[in-house]
């Protein structure tokens, strides 16, 4: 099973275990940030992949006004009402319905998106 962050005893900082990569890819990682809404798309590890959605990204780019803002705003304080008190992203996961969290984050890009097509807010 995977430990949570622990308190280092020289500097009381919480760190990772650098080498427990499932940690901290759903910690930190692109597929948690899909399914927390901050990542509009997620692709496989590969350049021609990241290529074409970095086209379709900026071929789609969102206008940077007062209101976007706002509403990324709005969207941060529901995740932290609704995810405030929960300590992994695995119990995010699992709250936003996933049936079984702890297998997604060594899944493949196109294997992970067809198990949450349904879930992603």
């Amino acid at each position: 099973m995977d430990q949570l962050p622990h308190v280092s005893r020289n500097t009381r900082v919480e760190e990772f275990d650098s080498r427990d990569r499932a940690l901290v890819w759903r910690t930190t990682g692109g597929k948690h940030r899909y399914l927390l809404g901050d990542a509009d798309t997620l692709v496989a590890d590969s350049i021609p992949a990241f290529r074409e959605a970095a086209g379709a990204a900026l071929a789609d780019a969102r206008p940077f006004t007062l209101e976007a803002i706002e509403a990324q705003h709005a969207q941060l304080a529901q995740r932290c009402e609704r995810y405030g008190k929960l300590d992994d992203a695995l119990d995010i996961w699992g709250d936003q319905g996933i049936a079984d969290p702890a297998r997604l984050p060594l899944l493949e890009a196109e294997d992970f998106l067809s198990e949450v097509e349904r879930t992603r807010p």
